[in-house]
C-alpha cells in the first residue's frame, strides 16, 4: 500500500486517475508515515508554479522530481488546468520509475483524451498540429514521433466515423453558405 500525502492542493480525483495507471493499491494520508509514501506539494514563486514529488520508503527520499510552469497571462480557468497538468508531470515522472512502467499516453486518463482530440478538430486544427498539441502538452515521449499514439488509436472506431461525418457536414454547411 502507497500512501498519498497532497500538500497545497487538494486534487485527489486527478491525482487519483494518474496513480491508477500504475497501480489500484494507494490511499491518501495526512503525513508522511513509515510505509511507501508518495508526497506532492505545490508552491509559487512570483507567477511560476513549481510542483515537486517525492517517493520515500521509511522516511528516506528515494526519488524526487519538480515540475514548473509559468502562469503569467492565464485566465482563471486555463491556470487551473495548467496547475492539474503540472502536479500530474511530477508525480507521473516518479510512477513511471517507482513501477518502471510504459505509459505512452503519458498524463492522459479518463475520456478527456477524446475530448481533447474533437475540440481541437472542431477548432479546424489538422493531425499534424494535433500529435504536436498533444505531445508537448500530455506525452511523455514530447514530440518523439517514433513513441506516439496515432490520433486515430485515441478515437473508437464509432468516434472516428462521427469525427468523419461531421467534418462532411461542416464541408456541406459552408458550401451552402
Amino acid at each position: 500500500m502507497i500512501g498519498v500525502v497532497l500538500k497545497g492542493h487538494d486534487y485527489k480525483y486527478e491525482v487519483s486517475e494518474l496513480i491508477k495507471l500504475f497501480t489500484s493499491d494507494f490511499r491518501f494520508i495526512d503525513v508522511r508515515d513509515c510505509m511507501m509514501v508518495i508526497e506532492n506539494s505545490i508552491f509559487y514563486h512570483g507567477d511560476r508554479l513549481f510542483s515537486k514529488t517525492v517517493y520515500c520508503e521509511n522516511y528516506q527520499e528515494i526519488l524526487s522530481n519538480v515540475d514548473y510552469r509559468d502562469l503569467s497571462g492565464l485566465d482563471e480557468r486555463e491556470r487551473k488546468k495548467t496547475i492539474k497538468e503540472t502536479i500530474k508531470r511530477s508525480m507521473f515522472k516518479i510512477l513511471e520509475q517507482k513501477f518502471e512502467s510504459n505509459v505512452p499516453w503519458g498524463i492522459l486518463t479518463g475520456i478527456r483524451p477524446v475530448k481533447i482530440v474533437h475540440a481541437l478538430l472542431d477548432e479546424g486544427k489538422d493531425e499534424e498540429y494535433i500529435k504536436i498539441k498533444l505531445a508537448e502538452d500530455y506525452w511523455k515521449s514530447g514530440t518523439d514521433e517514433k513513441h506516439q499514439p496515432k490520433i486515430c488509436e485515441m478515437l473508437v472506431d464509432g468516434d472516428i466515423v462521427v469525427v468523419e461525418i461531421v467534418k462532411e457536414i461542416n464541408a456541406n454547411i459552408k458550401l451552402l453558405r
